[in-house]
C-alpha cells in the first residue's frame, strides 16, 4: 500500500461536500473537536513549489484553528475555569480555542462552574463533598445535553444526571 495523502476530518468534510457541490469551499468541524479549512488559490500559497504547469489551481488549506490562542492572544477572554481546565488537561498550553468550545471538554467547563456554585453556597446546597460533582472529568458532556432536553416541570433528565453524580 502506498499512502499517497492523510486526511483529516475537517479536509475529509470539505472533500465530501465538495463532491456533491462544486460551491463548497470551507470544510468547518465544531463538535468533540474544533478546526477549519478552506480553499485557496495555489497562487496565494508562498510554500507551493510544483514543477512544471500541470500542477492544481487550487490547494487546501487545513487552518488547525483549534490551536489559535495558543500563543496568549486570547487570554483576555479566558475564564478561570479555562485556565483550570488547562492546567489539568493532558496538553497544557496546547489547542486553547479548542478546549474553549468544543464538546470534549464542555461538561468539564460545566463541572467546574456547578463545582464553584455549590461552594459558594449558591446551588445544590445538598450535594456531599464526596460526590462525582468534585471529581475531575466526571461530569460529561452528555450530561448538558440530557440537561437541556428536559422540557417539562418534572426535570427526569436533570434528575437522573444528578443521581449518577450522587448529588
Amino acid at each position: 500500500v502506498e499512502i499517497l495523502a492523510i486526511v483529516n476530518d475537517a479536509v475529509g468534510t470539505l472533500m465530501s461536500a465538495a463532491h456533491s457541490d462544486r460551491n463548497c469551499e470551507i470544510g468547518l468541524i465544531l463538535g468533540t473537536g474544533c478546526n477549519a479549512c478552506y480553499m485557496e488559490n495555489l497562487d496565494n500559497v508562498g510554500l507551493w513549489e510544483a514543477p512544471g504547469d500541470d500542477h492544481p489551481q487550487q490547494v487546501i488549506i487545513n487552518t488547525e484553528w483549534g490551536a489559535f490562542g495558543d500563543n496568549g492572544c486570547l487570554d483576555f477572554i479566558r475564564t478561570e475555569y479555562d485556565l483550570e481546565l488547562d492546567t489539568y488537561s493532558i496538553n497544557p498550553g496546547k489547542q486553547i480555542l479548542e478546549k474553549m468550545i468544543s464538546g470534549m471538554y464542555m461538561g468539564e467547563i460545566v463541572r467546574l462552574v456547578l463545582e464553584r456554585l455549590t461552594y459558594e453556597g449558591l446551588l445544590l446546597q445538598g450535594a456531599d463533598r464526596e460526590c462525582a460533582l468534585y471529581e475531575r472529568g466526571r461530569f460529561y458532556t452528555k450530561y448538558v445535553s440530557e440537561i437541556e432536553s428536559d422540557h417539562d416541570e418534572f426535570f427526569a433528565n436533570t434528575k437522573q444526571v444528578l443521581e449518577e453524580l450522587g448529588v
